[in-house]
């Protein structure tokens, strides 16, 4: 069986606003929409769809392109080096205070992983794991109040 052959007038028309394009959220979303027309499905692409794939991609890269300029205001407010000493002894009490699994759930959601990768990976579901990471940080707070570490709101 041949898959459809993408309408090539279409992609023509995306590649021209592609090299038209001055704002890099735009080239993102046309990006995308050729991304989507090579896609091989059953239906036929409509303008509407890619038009809808192109805002959906064009504001995907505003919000990363906002979130990497709060990163680096926030890069240039580095705390003194005092406090960073500090935070390594606060994460090596905690550390202590868990068991290795719990430590690496603490951590893996502070990198930044879903609950829902951790999940697959701990063969527990994803409430599970947000309720026990709760759990755990209940459990250092007052641990760590005794040594002065407050949550940051945020």
């Amino acid at each position: 069986m041949t898959e459809p052959v993408p309408p090539w007038d279409d992609y023509a028309r995306l590649q021209e606003e592609l090299a038209r394009s001055e704002r890099v959220d735009r080239a993102w979303g046309l990006e995308a929409s050729l991304n989507h027309l090579l896609t091989p499905c059953g239906d036929a692409w409509s303008d509407l769809d890619f038009r809808r794939v192109a805002r959906s991609a064009s504001r995907k890269e505003r919000y990363r392109a906002r979130l990497r300029r709060i990163q680096l205001v926030n890069d240039h407010c580095a705390p003194p080096p005092e406090d960073c000493l500090d935070a390594r002894r606060d994460l090596q009490i905690a550390e202590a205070a868990l068991t290795r699994t719990d430590w690496t759930l603490l951590r893996s959601v502070a990198e930044g992983h879903t609950y829902a990768e951790l999940a697959v990976g701990s063969n527990v579901s994803p409430g599970a794991l947000r309720v026990r990471a709760l759990r755990l940080r209940r459990k250092l707070q007052p641990l760590l109040a005794t040594r002065g570490v407050t949550r940051r709101a945020g």
